[in-house]
């Protein structure tokens, strides 16, 4: 399936929703709804890294080569049927929460949570070499906690 710009860096299904969920070097969460059996036919939406406050060109990436932020990891804290939040982790050590909603008419909608600012670990501030390598989400009673893999 054609999706991004250079590395594709994870991949993750939200069951729920039916949806596939691709993140990459080229800073955008791609979000597809596989309601056809020809993956060619899946609706898609995608959703650019810049466009999120509080994340710019600059330091952080792994490559020189580029300035752009990276998404390199996501996982999926709450699926619903019409409804999921994910953390996607990036080259510059933030982690950002985006909503994905499904219409009516089986399209895909995604969005950075407004309410969240981007998330910086502590130790990770902006700088070369601090990557979020990994994310995994696990659920508590009522919470969710995101583990995060770094360097």
């Amino acid at each position: 399936i054609p999706a991004h710009d250079g590395r594709v860096n994870d991949l993750a299904v939200c069951r729920a929703m039916n949806v596939l969920i691709s993140v990459g070097n080229d800073g955008y969460v791609h979000c597809r709804a596989m309601d056809h059996s020809d993956p060619l036919k899946w609706e898609v939406t995608s959703l650019d890294l810049l466009k999120c406050r509080n994340v710019s060109e600059g330091k952080g990436d792994i490559d020189s080569s580029t300035t752009r932020r990276k998404i390199t990891s996501l996982c999926i804290v709450r699926g619903e049927s019409k409804r999921a939040v994910i953390a996607i982790g990036t080259s510059c050590g933030q982690i950002k929460l985006v909503e994905i909603t499904k219409l009516e008419d089986s399209m895909v909608r995604a969005s950075f949570l407004t309410d969240h600012e981007a998330i910086t670990v502590s130790g990770l501030e902006d700088g070369e070499g601090k990557v979020i390598h990994a994310l995994c989400s696990s659920r508590y009673d009522d919470f969710s906690r995101i583990i995060i893999g770094h360097s």
